[in-house]
This record gives C-alpha cells, structure tokens and sequence, in this order.
C-alpha cells in the first residue's frame, strides 16, 4: 500500500510557464540515471525539469548556489517566501526543482524520478552552468529533506541543511495513523539510512510542537549522521510557522560561520543558457493532475 493521494497532497499550480511570483523559470533537460525507478508513463510526458531561478541580491555574479527541495503541500512557486529569506540571509543565488506531478510538471511523484531530478539538476549545474560544488548548499523541507538527503548523500557539496526533516514515511504514518497501519505501508524516503552517506557539514531544524512531523525524527537522525551535525531544536517552532529570523536564519548564520561554509568560495561566472530561459513546448499545454482526491476537493470547491 503506498497511499500516495495521501502523502502527496499536491495543490493546483500556482504558476504557469511563464508567470511565477519572484525570479524565473529555468527547463533543465532529464537524464535517466542507473538504479532509479523512473518508468512511470505518466513521467514521460515532460522532457525537462522546471526550476525556480532567483538571483542572488548582489549586483555582481554571485557563485553560491542553494538548491531547494520543497514540502508536500506546496510547488515551488508557493514556497517564494522561503527562497527569498534563504536569498537574502546568504546573499546566494537559489534554484528550487518541482517534483513531478507538482506544478506545471505533470507526471507522477515517485521516489525514484525525485531522486533521478535531483541528481540531473545537480550535475546540470555542475558540468553545463560551471557553478563548483563547493559552492553549493542543499536544502530542504518536510518531504524535501529526504531528497535534499539523498542527493548530499550522491554529490559532493558544501553543506546541507534539513528543516522539519522525516525519518522516513512508515515513521510519519505511524505518528499520524498506527503503527499497525504502518507496517502496510512501501516504505520510501528513508533519510534515516540516507543520513549516514553524507559526509558535508550538516544542519538540522525542527519545532518542538511540529505536529505534521514530530521532532524526533530529527533527533534521531541527528544520531544516525556520522558527518559534522548540528541540531536545533526551537520550541515554539511549528511545521509551517516559525519566525525566520530567530528560529531559522540566526541558526542557519552560526552553522555557516562556525563551519566556514564558504571561506573558500572558488571563483566562477554562472553560464545560464538562453535554450533552457524558454519553455519547451511541452509546457505550453496545462499541467494534468494525478491526484484525484485534489481533483474531487476544486470540484466541490473544498480547500
């Protein structure tokens, strides 16, 4: 059982190919890696990856890049209020991949084809856009940590940085269904054996009165890394509110300071292509959603 209409309440795009609320639009072609299960038909409809690009604030070509992995209940185009704070806490320059079945990227979210993205747009910015990885930071939130995981987990980076992580999904329906529910369920995303692959300086934030995700899944993988972490754990911090100042980026600032996250930044000039600033046909056409329940929900004007 995998119960995915559950785990993947994907919204109806916010965003269409060529309007999204700050930054632009970057098509990053696929590439199919060995090992990864991305035979779903519904995956093949989009031949690329579309990725939200927000410069960074400085007038000169910055070369830090954060990558971003978002949550469950949000595309890209929703989380703009982090990618923004995240941009101007570390004057860094943010590209955040939508998953498949989010956005405008229709297709179907397994595992397998988040994991494959992760690592094509890495190694897209890597070889084609000549950004070193050393000056890259992997983020992510929720369900985006176990990518964000997965993909430090792959490629050398400088650091990563997990907010309200999961140890795995048979944790999370466990909290939030029974341990006998649980047992039935595919278990996926599993950062819990994904943590102890990384080797870059790790940082992990979590509320203490999370209720979507209890903050011993992030305990429990701060235990489990075996590379430099450290835990914060503030205690009026929410799943989906927390001050960002004082409960993400004063945190975030110390773990980059005491780490010497970019101390030695090496020089390079982005190389952004103009083929992959426009939108392929295949992105003209409106998205299809998978999820019947969030179908059923804007039928009957729920949510």
């Amino acid at each position: 059982m995998d119960l995915d209409w559950f785990i993947f309440p994907s919204p109806e795009s916010s965003y269409t190919h060529d309007k999204v609320k700050i930054g632009q639009l970057l098509f990053i072609p696929k590439k199919k890696y060995d090992g990864y299960d991305t035979d779903e038909p519904a995956n093949n409809e989009r031949n690329h990856i579309p990725c939200l690009y927000i410069k960074a604030t400085s007038t000169s070509p910055c070369p830090k890049f954060a990558i971003f992995f978002h949550g469950n209940a949000e595309d890209i185009n929703l989380a703009n209020e982090m990618l923004s704070h995240i941009r101007f806490t570390l004057s860094i320059n943010v590209i955040a991949p939508e998953f498949p079945g989010y956005g405008i990227y229709s297709g179907y979210p397994t595992e397998g084809q988040m994991f494959n993205d992760s690592l094509t747009v890495f190694d897209y910015m890597v070889e084609n856009m000549k950004i070193s990885r050393n000056n890259i930071i992997v983020f992510g939130r929720s369900l985006g940590t176990s990518v964000a995981t997965h993909l430090a987990s792959k490629r050398n980076c400088t650091a990563l940085v997990l907010i309200s992580p999961l140890l795995s999904i048979r944790y999370m329906i466990r909290d939030m269904l029974g341990r006998f529910i649980s047992y039935a369920i595919n278990d996926r995303f599993k950062s819990s054996e994904m943590i102890k692959e990384v080797q870059c300086p790790t940082l992990i934030i979590h509320g203490q009165v999370d209720s979507i995700i209890k903050y011993y899944h992030a305990t429990e993988l701060y235990n489990r890394s075996t590379a430099p972490c450290e835990l914060i754990l503030p205690e009026n911090m929410d799943h989906n509110e927390f001050d960002f100042f004082h409960e993400f980026s004063e945190p975030l600032l110390d773990f980059i300071s005491r780490n010497a996250i970019f101390a030695y930044t090496e020089k390079c000039t982005p190389e952004i292509k103009e083929e992959i600033t426009i939108a392929p046909e295949e992105f003209l056409r409106p998205p299809k959603n998978w999820n019947c329940i969030t179908t059923l929900l804007k039928k009957f004007s729920i949510g």
